[in-house]
């Protein structure tokens, strides 16, 4: 059979039992394409974040665009001493400090925010994940999707004015806003029709 790489419990059991190896892969790039920036994203990654929090290394984060919201932060249980954050000046700077903290060998999973980026970018990040043994998450504008990439797994994130519907809706409260992730590349594994929606 096809050898799974090590993943990180995403601390949703149903998106678990849908992806390769029961969680969030490791050694390899994840692009995240939110439909803006804050729009969902620490709801999907927190929990395991969280557990690479605890494993002793930092957290990278390179290149946000807001300063991280600590309260949100430690309600997720991650641990704020455990992260580091890196200000860049343009993509290009993003994507060395992105290689620059992989190769350090102190981050546990390395987070990035990135607009314009190539294939030969993007399949060198997915080379110095997979050398690294260490998770890359990509943020990119959601235009992006339609764009060649070398992530091993893609997610849009998007807010929809109606209910949730469906066995994978959680917390959701009638008449407020909802988010949804749908899992629209995955390699190896989940068929891209897959989707959690969270309020």
């Amino acid at each position: 059979g096809r050898a799974v790489a090590p993943s990180i419990p995403s601390g949703f059991p149903a998106l678990d039992a849908e992806l390769p190896g029961g969680g969030w892969p490791t050694r390899t790039l994840t692009e995240i394409l939110p439909q803006h920036a804050g729009i969902g994203e620490l709801r999907l990654l927190g929990p395991a974040l969280a557990r690479r929090a605890c494993v002793g290394d930092c957290l990278a984060w390179i290149a946000p665009p807001h300063l991280p919201y600590a309260p949100a932060l430690a309600a997720a249980g991650i641990d704020l001493e455990r992260l580091l954050i890196v200000r860049t000046g343009s993509a290009q700077e993003t994507l060395w400090a992105t290689e620059q903290a992989l190769r350090a060998g102190v981050c546990s999973a390395v987070l990035a925010w990135a607009g314009e980026t190539r294939y030969p970018d993007l399949r060198r990040l997915q080379l110095a994940a997979a050398t690294a043994g260490v998770p890359v998450l990509l943020l990119r504008p959601a235009k992006a999707a339609g764009a060649a990439s070398a992530a091993l797994m893609r997610w849009r994130i998007a807010s929809r004015p109606s209910q949730p519907r469906g066995w994978a809706a959680m917390l959701d409260e009638p008449g407020f806003p909802c988010w949804q992730a749908a899992l629209f590349r995955c390699r190896g594994g989940t068929p891209a029709n897959w989707m959690m929606e969270w309020s």
